[in-house]
């Protein structure tokens, strides 16, 4: 994922269920995994972000999947 997502991006590429993806956001934000940050544009701009613990966790991640495949 690239260091800022929008949230139609991800409606887009990742979900396509806008109460799924509204969820899923919702809980990695009070996990504390991800940021949200609002742009007041016309439209509204919504990014999200990976925290610095969200940056751990997907490296813990990378190195589990690195040794379940040997």
């Amino acid at each position: 994922m690239r260091e800022v997502t929008r949230y139609s991006r991800l409606l887009n590429d990742v979900v396509r269920n806008r109460s799924t993806l509204a969820n899923s956001l919702r809980d990695l934000k009070k996990f504390r995994l991800i940021g949200r940050r609002v742009k007041p544009t016309r439209p509204i701009q919504t990014e999200y972000y990976l925290t610095d613990k969200g940056r751990r966790l997907t490296e813990l991640l990378s190195e589990i999947k690195k040794l379940l495949q040997l």
